[in-house]
């Protein structure tokens, strides 16, 4: 019986310290009306054809998975540079992922070998790479009021 016991305490503190292992840092807030909001500059616009669409995420599970996103924003652009206020924001985690939908048919076009062929963009200004970037590069803590550029990539 004794050996049962430490063997349950055994798989629960190593199942406990192997989930805290790398945690996603958590905002913390005390009343569920806290707000921010999150002034996002889109720099390197080179038509002002179609629309901008901004994605902003809250999980790393439904990151870049269209029709996921926590709040979805459009903008026609009028200039070299784009800006989305998205306001009333819960604190907490995000991640934004967006493009230039230069034709607006509501999709990221790809090219021939599966990349896309119109302008994207990731916050902390991540580049694509050979595989998408993961919700944890692009994740950003909102638990003030913020202002973030990003830069949109050919």
């Amino acid at each position: 019986m004794n050996y049962l016991i430490l063997t349950i305490l055994s798989l629960f503190t190593i199942t406990n310290a192997y989930s805290n292992k790398n945690p996603i840092p958590k905002v913390k807030t005390t009343q569920s009306s806290e707000t921010v909001n999150i002034k996002v500059i889109v720099t390197n616009v080179n038509s002002q054809k179609g629309i901008i669409r901004l994605g902003l995420f809250n999980t790393s599970e439904s990151f870049l998975n269209k029709g996921e996103e926590f709040r979805t924003y459009t903008l026609r652009p009028d200039g070299n540079t784009a800006t989305f206020n998205l306001r009333n924001l819960p604190k907490n985690n995000y991640a934004i992922s967006l493009y230039h939908d230069l034709n607006s048919d509501d999709k990221c076009n790809l090219n021939w070998v599966l990349r896309p062929a119109e302008p994207i963009g990731f916050s902390n200004n991540v580049k694509l790479k050979l595989f998408k970037p993961s919700f944890e590069e692009c994740m950003f803590v909102a638990n003030k009021d913020l202002e973030i550029r990003i830069k949109l990539e050919d």
